[in-house]
């Protein structure tokens, strides 16, 4: 990218003192609704409310992130109408503005032009940086960030134009009155675990996506595996460095695991039953390939993380070729 093109992107960043006042609302009352679950509530409310918060995780992280945001597999229509479901549910803005600041947090990550500045450290990162004004400037955005694939996809503009009309009654208004409907639950509890419960924990999945490396992952330098007792709570590695590098590869957790995890099970699984295709990763013999290029000057980074992506997407043409038949 050129040096105008980098010119007057940034600006200075303001609190958004609405947003100020809704996290901290949202983390007080989601705070007494989890007391509330752990004593209060009645069973099938603990049930609902995790199978509802498991969905809306699934839309944030495979849906919003895996496929959208990276393209790391193909989905049919079905699946895509789930993931647009599950994440206007979650309640965590239209998937349209979440795809396109985790485009940017990519393609500026390591700079102050970051939206998510992990620069400023994880506190930063991963609570303050939602409570402000974008530090960057949209019409430029619009230009340098690619969002055309998105653009494209009817459902998601649709979800973004009426996404605000939408999420009182669809994320609150549905999911607070089902358990007092059918297993008459109290006003107070549904209000504050299927609302305020719910929303903090997916709010908080969503804003840990863009700052989970600074929690399992390593800096340049740093020894694997790590000496700290650190090792029994939070396993580090260096994965997510490799997620930045190549962001496309479908086997890369959200939170530091390689071709392990949740996430990456129920992928599996999909797969199997034919409603994903074409799953993108680069293999240990086409890294070795382009490191060698790369240390023998043949090619620059950035060409090399271009050949790995095209070379990515042909085996994941061919190796759904022979998945399939």
């Amino acid at each position: 990218m050129s040096t105008n093109e980098d010119t007057n992107i940034s600006k200075n960043q303001e609190l958004n003192w609405f947003l100020v006042l809704w996290y901290i609302h949202i983390h007080l009352i989601g705070i007494y609704g989890f007391w509330l679950l752990l004593f209060e509530a009645k069973w099938m409310t603990v049930l609902f409310v995790i199978f509802v918060i498991s969905i809306n995780c699934l839309g944030i992280t495979i849906g919003a992130h895996r496929h959208y945001a990276h393209r790391a597999f193909e989905a049919l229509k079905p699946l895509k109408y789930f993931f647009l479901i599950a994440h206007t549910i979650a309640g965590v803005g239209p998937l349209y503005n979440w795809v396109h600041y985790h485009r940017i947090h990519h393609k500026y990550y390591g700079t102050d032009k970051d939206p998510y500045c992990s620069n400023k450290g994880f506190w930063y990162s991963y609570l303050f940086s939602n409570m402000m004004n974008s530090n960057l400037d949209k019409d430029e955005l619009a230009r340098i960030v690619d969002m055309r694939d998105i653009d494209n996809d009817t459902c998601i503009m649709i979800q973004k134009l009426f996404y605000w009309f939408m999420i009182i009654p669809i994320t609150y208004l549905i999911s607070i009155s089902i358990p007092m409907e059918y297993w008459n639950e109290t006003l107070l509890n549904s209000i504050c675990i299927m609302g305020f419960l719910r929303l903090l924990i997916n709010s908080s999945v969503s804003r840990m996506v863009n700052s989970a490396i600074l929690v399992w992952g390593l800096k340049r330098g740093d020894k694997y595996p790590v000496d700290d007792n650190s090792i029994f709570y939070i396993t580090k590695s260096y994965w997510l460095n490799y997620h930045y590098l190549l962001p496309w590869d479908w086997k890369s957790s959200e939170f530091g695991k390689y071709n392990r995890g949740c996430g990456t099970l129920i992928i599996k699984i999909w797969r199997n039953l034919g409603i994903v295709k074409n799953l993108k990763t680069s293999s240990t013999e086409d890294i070795r390939k382009i490191i060698q290029d790369l240390g023998s000057k043949k090619i620059s980074l950035t060409e090399a993380i271009i050949e790995l992506q095209k070379l990515s997407e042909e085996e994941a043409e061919r190796d759904n070729l022979r998945f399939f038949h």
